[in-house]
């Protein structure tokens, strides 16, 4: 067995070059990431990255793909499944073999994907990760992240998470404020009411 960058593994027993699901799910997590915060001109170290794909798109997709998910991950998901059958298509219009048979056993075989093939992996990355991907909404930030819970709205670095904090507690106070002076002030006047008693 000889594992190779991110987890993907040769099984040279089984002639097989299949990473699990767990592998596979780091592999379209690293590659979203690397996709939105491509740079034009910057697909050389793109394809470094990603070399495990053996089916690519041209430059010109990439960045196609590139500007289609960063509109996505920024909160457009009216079209999320003319992304996946544009993606889809893709990947069977350049790549007549999306799909592969492989045999784990004698006389047991299934129909798998392809991850290697770039388009058909990516339709399965973002449908994988379409609700949690985010954009932070310190305006100061904007990073594109993946969020760990349904309800997080800012990136885990200090500053953002400092910025969440505040906007939380003047919203709550916009809402909650004049109540819980009312109740405080009733506290204490029942306090020196108490104590002038005594």
């Amino acid at each position: 067995m000889i594992t190779l960058a991110e987890g993907i593994r040769i099984d040279s027993s089984k002639g097989l070059f299949t990473p699990s699901m767990r592998e596979m799910v780091s592999v379209w997590k690293g590659t979203l990431f690397d996709l939105v915060a491509l740079e034009d001109g910057d697909t050389g170290r793109f394809w470094r990255r990603r070399w495990y794909f053996r089916q690519r798109p041209s430059d010109a997709k990439l960045r196609e793909y590139r500007d289609i998910l960063r509109q996505f991950w920024s909160g457009d998901r009216g079209f999320l499944p003319a992304i996946l059958s544009d993606l889809v298509y893709d990947a069977l219009r350049e790549h007549r073999k999306p799909w592969k048979v492989e045999s784990h056993s004698p006389g047991s075989y299934q129909i798998v994907p392809d991850y290697r093939v770039f388009a058909l992996s990516l339709a399965f990355a973002v449908n994988r990760f379409q609700r949690r991907l985010a954009a932070c909404e310190n305006p100061e930030c904007r990073d594109y992240f993946i969020k760990p819970r349904k309800t997080q709205k800012f990136c885990d670095r200090p500053n953002c998470l400092i910025y969440g904090q505040q906007k939380q507690k003047r919203e709550w106070w916009k809402k909650h404020g004049d109540e819980w002076r009312k109740k405080r002030a009733s506290r204490k006047g029942r306090a020196k009411e108490r104590k002038s008693k005594q």
